[in-house]
């Protein structure tokens, strides 16, 4: 029973130390439970919708997957079956295609040449193979560049980035340099 009592004691002695902390600072546990409720409703945000933070990402940087960036390449020399390209040969082909289209406005006639370029010959598993690769970059609905989300630009694929910057006529043109894809 001796250690029980002096157990009993050194507990209520504990309990007096630190109510006479709190005495003493009584702002401390308010910043603790303050500071508890702030971490838990980052959690609760970060675990409820992960989209959220993905969201944010969205503000800061464009779509690192896009434009021939960050495409898996398990065996980039090995052709898909009906393609006339490889997944390499795709991502260079989409990154070309990208810095065609990032400039003010429509396509010139040179950067045209270039996206001709990339189509001549081409079929409707190499423009899949292609699409893939260039993924999703925000254009600027004014400027028609490449943008971030809070510069007024929206993600869209390769086919919504070939509606925006090429004219009916150079679209008829693509279609006559490729088999089945315009």
């Amino acid at each position: 029973m001796a250690s029980t009592t002096a157990l009993t004691q050194k507990t209520k002695d504990a309990v007096n130390q630190a109510s006479g902390f709190v005495k003493k600072n009584p702002m401390i546990p308010v910043y603790v439970i303050g500071g508890g409720f702030v971490l838990y409703l980052l959690y609760k945000l970060a675990t409820t919708t992960s989209n959220a933070v993905d969201g944010l990402s969205d503000i800061i940087t464009t779509d690192k997957d896009a434009g021939g960036g960050a495409v898996i390449i398990d065996n980039p020399t090995v052709k898909p079956i009906g393609a006339s390209i490889n997944r390499a040969q795709a991502q260079n082909l989409a990154a070309t295609l990208l810095s065609s289209f990032h400039t003010w406005g429509g396509v010139s006639s040179k950067e045209f040449e270039k996206v001709k370029s990339v189509f001549r010959g081409k079929n409707a598993k190499d423009y899949a193979l292609i699409s893939e690769a260039f993924g999703e970059p925000r254009r600027n609905i004014i400027t028609g560049e490449a943008g971030v989300l809070l510069s007024g630009s929206f993600k869209m694929n390769l086919s919504q980035w070939i509606a925006k910057e090429l004219t009916n006529a150079q679209r008829l043109e693509l279609k006559q340099i490729s088999t089945g894809i315009f």
